[in-house]
């Protein structure tokens, strides 16, 4: 995802902290970027004050429809677990 993390106002509390690692995080959160309201899943890291801070790694989009489709693969992606199915 391209563009300046600058223009976004500050993010909402997350949704979710899923952990990675020691050092590492996946936030998910909802955040407003040019006004508009989107959901934010983004790697993080502890900073040297021991705070998350963002990466790059990540992605973010409007509050529309893409966020059923995301909540419908999730979905899917969870039964095919659930049945042992292997990529």
């Amino acid at each position: 995802e391209g563009g300046s993390m600058n223009t976004a106002t500050a993010p909402a509390e997350p949704l979710a902290i899923i952990p990675k690692g020691k050092t590492r995080c996946i936030i998910v959160r909802l955040a407003s970027f040019k006004g508009v309201t989107r959901l934010d899943i983004r790697e993080h890291y502890r900073d040297d004050n021991g705070e998350w801070a963002p990466t790059k790694q990540g992605i973010g989009f409007p509050c529309d429809e893409r966020v059923g489709l995301l909540i419908d693969a999730i979905r899917q992606a969870q039964e095919l677990i659930g049945r042992g199915v292997k990529p």
